[in-house]
């Protein structure tokens, strides 16, 4: 008996004789596949190579792996501009006027509340305001305890019982005359009124120019400038004893004019064109017409021209 000689094939046709070399190509395709994906193996292949490869390909593909690890995150992006800020949108129309609300009713203090309402302005009465939303409640506020009687105060001043200026009492005002003299040694006069006569007549005294300044300064002797200069003897003596009662009597000035009590004191500030006439060292008629209520102050001119004088003056009761 003849006996068989079996020789081994080669191993890549082993693989290729029972495919073909069509088919051996397409096994291929399929493993690669199966391994990396379709898209790359089946770039080339016209229907028919597709259709094969994919279905060697479900055939010897394997089951999905597990997923794998989170990769970690990638940097933050950076941030993108602010778009451009849209223009402003058209004004609406003016909404309808709304209906008018229902009057409120004025209601008295009750022990219940207004309008037998409970719990709403209980003995004080109010006003309630009736609306679809509901009912709105203004109170009256309660009264207060009537305070006690005060005490009858002082009388007020300057005004007193009797119409008279009270002792120790100073009122005070402005005077001035003014006028044009055609030649010197004519006069003009200015009436002082009081608002309110003393209870009797007050000793009126004139101080002109710097008098007050040099009295409160005790300059009424006989010395160069002084108030009774060129004056001597009993004369002389006279004249500061004025002088020293004067200082008592008119202790201010033309800006802050002072009277002692039963004095009126006319304080003269501004002098223009005026003749003062004086007899050891005073002037013997300055005033006219002097009384209660009231006074008249006597000017002379010096010469032609406008006069003017003026100042203030102050009386103490």
């Amino acid at each position: 008996m003849k006996r068989t000689k079996h020789r081994l094939r080669h191993p890549i046709r082993a693989i290729r004789e029972p495919f073909g070399t069509a088919g051996l190509i397409l096994a291929c395709i399929a493993l690669v596949a199966a391994i990396g994906g379709t898209a790359w193996a089946a770039a080339k292949l016209n229907p028919t190579q597709k259709k094969e490869v994919e279905k060697i390909a479900k055939k010897f593909a394997g089951k999905p792996g597990a997923p794998g690890a989170q990769g970690p995150a990638g940097p933050a992006g950076s941030n993108g501009t602010n778009g451009k800020d849209g223009a402003p949108g058209e004004k609406g129309e003016k909404g309808d006027t709304g209906s008018q609300g229902n009057p409120g009713t004025s209601v008295t203090s009750s022990t219940v509340g207004i309008g037998g309402d409970a719990g709403h302005c209980v003995g004080v009465g109010g006003s309630k305001f009736v609306a679809a939303s509901g009912n709105t409640y203004a109170c009256n506020g309660e009264a207060g305890e009537e305070g006690e009687k005060g005490e009858k105060g002082d009388t007020g001043s300057p005004w007193a019982a009797g119409g008279t200026l009270p002792s120790g009492s100073t009122e005070s005002g402005n005077w001035s005359i003014i006028f044009t003299a055609s030649a010197a040694k004519q006069v003009g006069s200015s009436p002082i009124s009081f608002g309110i006569p003393p209870a009797a007549e007050p000793e009126p005294h004139y101080l002109d120019g710097n008098e007050p300044q040099k009295l409160a300064a005790e300059e009424w002797h006989a010395g160069s400038g002084e108030l009774c200069e060129g004056e001597s003897g009993s004369e002389l003596t006279e004249c500061e004893e004025a002088h020293e009662a004067l200082a008592e009597d008119c202790p201010g000035n033309a800006e802050t004019p002072a009277a002692k009590s039963g004095n009126l004191c006319v304080y003269a500030e501004s002098e223009e064109n005026v003749a003062i006439y004086k007899l050891h060292g005073f002037i013997p008629t300055q005033f006219l017409f002097s009384g209660r209520t009231g006074i008249s102050v006597v000017t002379s001119s010096a010469g032609s021209g406008e006069v003017l004088e003026g100042g203030r003056w102050a009386l103490t009761g």
